[in-house]
């Protein structure tokens, strides 16, 4: 399972949800290697915008992508292109 934080997190961002998930799965926080089996890939914040194309682009190498807080890259910068205030939000 990878865990992608947001910003201005670190890795550290997901030390209870690591402790928790190294029960069932390989957890990492940021740092990947990635083996012939397929993982879970799980993004917060901006975390989830690299998520989304980490998916996008690469689509076997994941069993489940799970989002919290973060449209695909598409979405966002249409929002960002059209919205000053969510673009200052998002600053």
């Amino acid at each position: 399972m990878l865990l992608l934080h947001g910003f201005p997190e670190c890795w550290l961002s997901w030390r209870h949800q690591l402790k928790e998930f190294s029960t069932n799965y390989c957890s990492i926080g940021l740092s990947v290697s990635v083996s012939s089996s397929r993982t879970v890939i799980v993004g917060h914040d901006w975390g989830s915008i690299i998520a989304w194309k980490t998916v996008q682009t690469y689509p076997d190498l994941f069993e489940k992508h799970i989002n919290l807080n973060g449209p695909p890259i598409e979405v966002m910068s249409s929002m960002l292109r059209s919205s000053f205030k969510q673009f200052k939000m998002s600053w």
